[in-house]
């Protein structure tokens, strides 16, 4: 039997947890050379520097965790009071924060995201210059860029990961009721 509409949803959990596992590797890489940079400015092993950069890190994937734990407690009360909406919404979505858009009518959400990386990109190799060139003022940059990589790498990691747990709980769940008859094409039976 076809199962509709509650399929895309299930297709569009699969995709968050592809997406989220993609993230977690490619900021995990990235964290590499963040902390090449830190410690291209601090002195050798764990200086200050470098310090700062596993402490933001942390930091970085709490708030991250956090940010996503809160998004995915308003998409649960959101689901229980809109069950049907948000399978109807997922026919047109490709991801989940997509149908929870839709389901608010909002609309699309800006693209701050390239902009910020573009940002992070410019001050990591701004940095590099100025530590090439043997400037005074590059550690106390190598400070700031250390703590604006560490922040955001972590951030997105913990997100990601936080987002896998749910999707892949809510897949299961889902999936369940599914096969149990307790959800039917449409949404709810």
């Amino acid at each position: 039997m076809p199962r509709g509409v509650t399929d895309q949803f299930l297709k569009i959990l699969e995709n968050e947890r592809k997406h989220s596992v993609r993230t977690t590797i490619v900021m995990t890489a990235l964290f590499v050379i963040a902390y090449f940079m830190a410690e291209l400015t601090d002195q050798p092993l764990f200086g200050r520097v470098v310090l700062l950069a596993i402490g933001t890190l942390l930091a970085g994937a709490a708030l991250g965790g956090a940010w996503a734990w809160r998004t995915t407690t308003k998409y649960n009360a959101s689901l229980r009071a809109s069950w049907n909406a948000w399978m109807r919404m997922s026919l047109s979505a490709t991801t989940v924060n997509e149908v929870a858009r839709n389901v608010q009518n909002k609309g699309k959400a800006w693209p701050v995201a390239s902009a910020g990386w573009a940002l992070l990109l410019i001050a990591n190799a701004a940095l590099f210059v100025a530590l090439w060139m043997e400037q005074p003022w590059g550690i106390a940059l190598g400070a700031g860029v250390t703590t604006a990589n560490g922040l955001t790498l972590g951030a997105l990691a913990g997100s990601s990961l936080w987002n896998l747990r749910w999707a892949k709980q809510f897949g299961s769940a889902l999936d369940e009721l599914v096969t149990e008859g307790q959800v039917g094409l449409w949404g709810e039976l």
